[in-house]
Order: C-alpha cells, then structure tokens, then sequence
C-alpha cells in the first residue's frame, strides 16, 4: 500500500510539474488577414518563430505589438520571424485596423483548430517553435511581455542555438498583461 501511496504521488508530482505535457507540431492550414491560403512554407527557414496568439479586444495584446514589431524587425537577419493568430473573426475590421494603426508588418493568421492545443484561456498567449513548427520551449508564454523580455526569451534560440535549457520562468518579464479568452 505504502508503495502504491508513493507511486500515486510520484505520478501526481511528475504530471504537476509539466513534463509529461507535449504539445504537437504547429500545423499552419489557414487564411492571413487578407484571406490568403497559408501552411507552413510561410516559417520554412526560420531559426525562431513567434507565435503571439492574441485578440483585437484584448487590450494587453494591442499594447505588446510595437515589442513584436520591433523584435521581428531587429532579429529578422538571425533568422526570427513573428506570427500573429487571432481568432475574433467577427473583428476582421477592428483587427486590420489594429495592425495598421501599430505598424505591424509580420504576418497575421486567423486561428485553426489545428492551434487549438496551444490554447490557454489568456491572450496573449505565445509559442516558439522552429521553421518546421516544432516547439523550441515546452512552456507557453501567457501575457504582454516587453521588447527586453522578447529578446531575452528569443537570444538562445537564434543562429541555430538549439535549445535553450533556462526556463521560461527564469527570464524576466516585466509588466505582464492579459485577459482570459471568452
């Protein structure tokens, strides 16, 4: 019995901890903002992408696009490219009017079920992954997030780095936002 108690808990501990949970590959079947087809040949060749999964009415995820402009601009020759994915598409108005308003120049995809996996109730909400959709870090990164946090959650991927060991939880993010999905 004794052992049984310790193996339930052990399990318990081990499931707790987030390393039982895989998520799959990022499957890009969708439409841009403009109503484009869109797979995976879009992120071919990046070293880092960002996946930012936010909303036109979540205002944390408004303020953290010029963060996500910037980054994609200044780390585009070391291989980093940034993906924005919404899912309002009753706001395909607001949304077009949001990118513009902020200057936003990297892709915007609308939202799949085939994302649905990386869905956490919070937005924004963001994934990294490769040029061939496989997840850098096992961890979502939930709410807005400065440019110095971008950096710092993107530098050890870059160029090829492979994978980081550092913990999402072990950068620094200042000023986090969000608002839970509806």
């Amino acid at each position: 019995m004794k052992k049984l108690l310790c193996l339930c808990l052990a399990l318990l501990l081990y499931c707790g901890c987030g390393l039982a949970e895989t998520y799959p590959d990022l499957v890009l079947n969708t439409t841009d903002l403009e109503g484009n087809p869109v797979t995976n040949e879009l992120i071919a060749g990046a070293s880092v992408v960002v996946v930012n999964f936010w909303e036109p009415w979540c205002g944390p995820c408004v303020s953290e696009m010029p963060a996500l402009q910037k980054l994609s601009e200044d780390y585009a020759g070391q291989g980093l490219m940034v993906v924005g994915v919404y899912s309002t598409f009753s706001m395909d108005e607001d949304a077009k009017e949001i990118v513009a308003a902020n200057g936003v120049t990297y892709p915007i995809l609308r939202y799949t079920s085939d994302m649905a996996a990386y869905a956490s109730g919070y937005v924004p909400t963001s994934i990294l992954v490769d040029g061939e959709g496989r997840l850098l870090c096992d961890e979502l990164l939930i709410g807005g997030m400065t440019y110095e946090s971008w950096v710092d959650a993107v530098k050890p991927y870059l160029n090829g780095a492979g994978t980081s060991s550092a913990s999402v939880w072990d950068i620094v993010v200042s000023g986090i936002e969000g608002e839970t999905a509806p």
